[in-house]
């Protein structure tokens, strides 16, 4: 009898420190979580002093690692299923990143680092969600994909969308409505500033005509920035624009490197993370192309896309004929 109140003493000791464990990963903010392992057996979780999951019970699944999985997505709105040394894995964690630093986003990370883990999680994954392949990224328990799916959607600006609409971040505060030229009517300036109060709007056409002169004066940076886009892919026939860490542009400068050695193709490359505003390179790209990701190749001026479209060219044979209908190659 004594020692089974030992032992029962014990379980509810380690079900406190895992509990206050669980909730200090729920409240930490900033850098995510990682290492987090799954119990390697059902003797293991109840060392832990988990709950073993028992189908005739509680209707849990067998499998320890699977139920290890769901715990965690159950208990977690936005999960990433990650490895070591993985460029996918770290792109999207990178991206979920700024998100968190930007938008206050709370995601956890679970990295294996034993090769165990990762043939665990990887076979729960496939049995559960029908994927096998890092990183698997969840939201509210709904697998949206991968790094691929993740950066579409950035691409896109589906995926703040998708955040705000589950509330998982705050939506972005509406900025007031700039007023133009052709928003004032011909009357006299203080019959339009009388109605404009009374609409609960303010102008002040004074500031509005100092900020049209230092527009002239001095352009903004995405202005800058397209300006300088537009040059380099007039000036270069063959044009990437790139990333230094982007798993898809290391591709696709692989891919052009094979034209380059031994067919002669010159081609030139801006790494725009390693510009003074990546985001500005960004956005002017989107202006000039109407493509956001990275990367974006151009020849000739037309852009034709990214690393998959690059890929799908040269596949089809559709590349090379048209860098030697170009005079590009030999």
């Amino acid at each position: 009898m004594g020692l089974s109140r030992a032992l029962y003493r014990r379980r509810n000791l380690v079900i406190l420190v895992l509990g206050a464990f669980a909730l200090f990963l729920l409240f930490r903010r900033g850098e995510p979580a990682t290492a987090l392992q799954a119990p390697a057996s059902k003797a293991e979780a109840g060392r832990l002093g988990l709950r073993v999951p028992d189908p005739a019970r509680d209707g849990f699944i067998k499998d320890p690692t699977e139920y290890f999985v769901q715990l965690t997505l159950r208990d977690n709105r936005v999960v990433v299923f990650s490895k070591p040394g993985c460029p996918h894995c770290s792109a999207a964690k990178e991206l979920l990143q700024k998100y968190n630093k930007e938008r206050g986003l709370r995601y956890i990370v679970i990295e294996m680092t034993r090769e165990q883990d990762l043939q665990g999680i990887k076979h729960a994954l496939g049995s559960l969600y029908q994927r096998e392949t890092f990183p698997s990224i969840f939201v509210d328990a709904q697998c949206i994909g991968g790094n691929a799916e993740l950066q579409s959607l950035e691409g896109h600006g589906s995926l703040a969308q998708l955040l705000e609409s589950k509330g998982i971040i705050a939506k972005k505060p509406v900025a007031n409505k700039v007023l133009t030229d052709s928003s004032l009517s011909k009357e006299p300036v203080d019959v339009q500033v009388k109605g404009l109060v009374e609409q609960g709007l303010r102008a002040d056409i004074q500031e509005k005509e100092k900020e049209k002169e230092e527009d002239k004066k001095e352009p903004s940076i995405s202005s800058e920035a397209e300006v300088k886009v537009r040059k380099l892919i007039k000036r270069h026939r063959v044009m990437v624009f790139s990333k230094t860490y982007c798993p898809y542009s290391r591709h696709a400068k692989q891919l052009l490197s094979q034209y380059r050695d031994g067919r002669g193709l010159d081609y030139t490359v801006l790494e725009a993370d390693l510009e003074p505003d990546p985001a500005a390179i960004k956005a002017a790209l989107g202006a000039v192309s109407g493509h956001l990701t990275f990367p974006n190749i151009f020849v000739d001026g037309k852009s034709l896309g990214g690393s998959d479209d690059l890929a799908s060219m040269h596949k089809s044979g559709e590349l090379a004929q048209l860098l030697r209908e170009k005079s590009l190659i030999v």
